[in-house]
């Protein structure tokens, strides 16, 4: 379990992250735009509640699927 607590975490960060690459690409490309680099903070809440929410099914996922490959060892 401490692993999937491990992996959860990495997963959470790694969205998150990419949530924020994500919203300074859109914010550099505003920039070339209008000249003004703006980040709302709307986006940096997005970007975490986002992250989060992705990094949390991932985790999910990994865990079902695990639980479903011990089932069909046991048969």
């Amino acid at each position: 379990m401490k692993c999937y607590l491990g992996l959860w975490l990495y997963s959470c960060f790694f969205c998150v992250l990419l949530c924020f690459l994500i919203g300074g690409a859109s914010s550099i490309s505003f920039y070339f735009k209008e000249g003004e680099f703006l980040v709302p903070k709307g986006e940096v809440e997005r970007a975490v509640i986002f992250g989060f929410i992705a990094g949390t099914s991932i985790s999910i996922y990994v865990f079902v699927v695990s639980l479903f490959k011990k089932s069909e060892k046991k048969e």
